[in-house]
């Protein structure tokens, strides 16, 4: 039986290090103590085994990404890895440390040469802040993002800028002048509009974690432009955020997403629109319908236009398998997946389908096969001028520590440089400690 998860209100020079540390002395982790006294990361920066054995396993791990983030050296790793960082030190009831660093990170943001770096970077703080509730530190994030978007000259990338400082207005309940911005974004243009549509696809999303459903569906009604996946997402989305008390309108926005999500004419994004209604299912606990939809989904993702996008497609399907403990099921898949995706003929996007299904297979508790899949990812592959390897190795980390092989977890980041992708597993481990119902991130590098 698919195992319901939480549904989430809305709120990402070599030392020797840790990781220098033989294999053997990783496995005291998974015998700390859960009530053992706080120890700062300061305390045991030196030798962090003899200090953590004392310490709770989350605290040990939070300690262990805190060190590790000040081996980040490029300014844009480490405020993605610092971003993550602060959402551990939430669920680990730090939250002033927390907003310490994302206020450390917006300085480091702001500093940067690259304007469209800059308010790229804000964007990430600015979510962050939001689940940690600094509404006074993301009305300024805003407006230093909104002044930077004047010196952006791309229309698409500033667009699609304009659109997420909007969302963030959402976040913190500012819903109104939210949707005064996506009045004056472009409707037209397939890029432009669909920037749009995703904007008010997040701001309906907020408006319904906010509390405030009927003006959840009503932003909805404005969706009309664009990839009519965010048409289809935004209603299965806003279902799940519902009051339990709106049965007939859940069932009427999940009917109307289905209806969209099977009117497209890419089965790559239907495949991804059923699974978000799967999903809603899941964590409702209608069981044969999420399979049934998961099953529907991995068909369309077969007919997606490209090997590698079927590939993807795929896996994330079996993502969402997993996330409802199906992991027989997405195994199954991810086989298909991988052939597929050794089909694809361009080197780059194969190593990106690759990284898709090495970190699936680690979701499904598979590690034999991402470890196979891992192996066929180059050292040198980038996509956005991200590592798709160390993003992969990130991602089966998390993978083995969501099956309780934290050991192993911990171990397998040896093979990981001082990076971003390096906090960001341990970050996200600390997170799943917290919650073991904790559901995989979209998989994005």
């Amino acid at each position: 039986m698919l195992e319901r998860r939480r549904l989430a209100r809305m709120s990402q020079n070599h030392s020797v290090g840790w990781f220098a540390v033989p294999a053997a002395a990783i496995l005291f982790i998974a015998g700390c103590e859960p009530d053992a006294p706080h120890v700062g990361a300061a305390t045991h920066a030196d030798d962090p085994w003899t200090e953590c054995q004392a310490a709770p396993r989350q605290q040990c791990v939070l300690d262990l990404a805190e060190a590790a983030l000040q081996e980040v050296g490029d300014d844009h790793d480490w405020i993605a890895a610092a971003v993550e960082t602060a959402l551990a030190m939430q669920v680990s009831g730090r939250d002033d440390g927390g907003l310490a660093l994302l206020h450390q990170a917006r300085d480091r943001a702001m500093a940067a040469e690259a304007v469209t770096a800059q308010a790229k970077s804000l964007v990430d703080i600015g979510n962050a802040l939001v689940a940690l509730g600094d509404i006074a530190a993301v009305e300024q994030i805003v407006m230093s993002g909104e002044e930077l978007l004047l010196a952006i000259e791309d229309d698409n990338t500033r667009w699609d800028l304009t659109g997420k400082f909007a969302s963030l207005r959402a976040g913190i309940d500012a819903a109104k002048a939210a949707l005064a911005v996506t009045d004056k974004m472009p409707s037209s243009g397939y890029l432009l509009a669909s920037h749009k549509a995703r904007t008010l696809n997040e701001i309906a999303t907020h408006q319904a974690a906010n509390g405030h459903f009927d003006a959840a569906v009503a932003t909805i009604a404005r969706i009309t432009m664009g990839l009519p996946y965010y048409r289809s997402t935004a209603r299965s989305k806003v279902a799940g955020l519902a009051p339990a008390d709106r049965g007939e309108a859940i069932e009427a926005l999940l009917a109307e997403a289905e209806v969209i999500a099977r009117g497209q004419d890419d089965g790559y994004f239907i495949a991804g629109a059923l699974r978000m209604i799967g999903t809603f299912h899941v964590n409702h606990g209608n069981d044969a319908r999420a399979l049934a939809l998961f099953d529907d989904a991995a068909g369309h993702a077969r007919q997606a236009r490209s090997a590698q996008e079927q590939a993807r497609a795929l896996s994330r399907v079996a993502t969402a398998l997993s996330d409802g403990k199906q992991y027989a099921r997405a195994v199954e898949l991810l086989l298909v997946a991988l052939t597929i995706a050794e089909t694809e003929p361009e080197a780059s996007l194969r190593a990106w389908a690759h990284y898709e299904v090495a970190g699936s297979a680690g979701f499904a508790g598979d590690f034999e096969l991402a470890s196979k899949v891992l192996t066929t990812i180059p050292m040198d592959a980038e996509l956005g001028g991200k590592s798709i390897k160390r993003a992969a190795q990130r991602d089966v980390a998390w993978g083995l520590a969501r099956h309780g092989k934290l050991p192993e977890a911990l171990e397998s980041l040896g093979n990981l440089p001082p990076s971003r992708e390096r906090v960001q597993a341990l970050a996200r481990i600390v997170r799943i400690i917290h919650d073991p119902q904790m559901a995989a991130l979209p998989r994005y590098l």
